[in-house]
């Protein structure tokens, strides 16, 4: 059995800051609050991180 590696990615091995993320696509104001609530708040967001759900679930409920 081959032993498995797990890295935790946020906030250790890089710098995870969705706020920033988003001013550097160049959005202010209202649209960066509404990507922060809609992207890295929503429940998708949540699900994704836990492996309940695939990266097209995702794409596909943010085209809904």
């Amino acid at each position: 059995m081959k032993p498995n590696i797990v890295f935790d990615m946020g906030q250790v091995l890089m710098d995870f800051a969705p706020p920033k993320f988003i001013a550097r696509l160049g959005y202010t104001g209202d649209d960066a609050q509404a990507l922060l609530q809609e992207v890295f708040k929503g429940w998708e967001w949540v699900a994704f991180d836990r492996g309940d759900i695939t990266g097209e679930d995702v794409a596909a409920s943010a085209c809904s």
